[in-house]
């Protein structure tokens, strides 16, 4: 099953989410130069395997925000 795509309105939304540059996520990404996060975030939809990635960094950045959250709202025992 192939994720749906994602808008460069969506992208640009997601990548600061994520809180990091166009330069840092093209890093993590594995792309040669950030021109391509600009393109996805001008002009350009996101598809398959970037579209899956996108979604899968910002999954995994919202469940550690919440898992931060939840550490420090548990009682402490004793």
């Amino acid at each position: 099953m192939t994720p749906d795509p994602i808008t460069p309105e969506d992208f640009r939304a997601m990548r600061a989410e994520l809180g990091v540059s166009q330069g840092q996520l093209a890093a993590t990404m594995g792309f040669t130069s950030k021109q391509a996060v600009a393109n996805y975030e001008g002009k350009r939809h996101a598809h398959g395997p970037v579209a899956l990635a996108m979604r899968l960094l910002t999954d995994r950045h919202r469940a550690a925000q919440l898992a931060a959250i939840t550490y420090r709202h548990q009682p402490e025992s004793g």
